[in-house]
């Protein structure tokens, strides 16, 4: 499957988690700044949240969904949803 999310780009990780069906992607090269976004298992977006600069990696945690984004300035910041 291919799926496209009209006005984000500049991702360049995603992950998967399987427990909740959603894509993740870091998009620190989004055009707009900084962000990363949350799609459900069909591609659809869900929510896209303003991140810092360098926040491209991302990780998720499958059993409690918790979003881990390493960022330039910030560490690494933790996010729930």
């Amino acid at each position: 499957m291919l799926n496209t999310i009209p006005g984000l780009g500049g991702c360049d990780e995603v992950w998967y988690n399987p427990t909740a069906n959603r894509f993740y992607a870091g998009c620190s090269n989004n055009a707009s700044g900084p962000v990363f976004v949350v799609a459900d298992g069909s591609g659809n977006l869900i929510t896209s949240v303003a991140t810092s600069t360098g926040a491209h990696s991302i990780a998720v945690d499958p059993a409690t969904d918790h979003i881990f984004l390493p960022t330039q300035k910030s560490g690494v910041q933790v996010y729930t949803h």
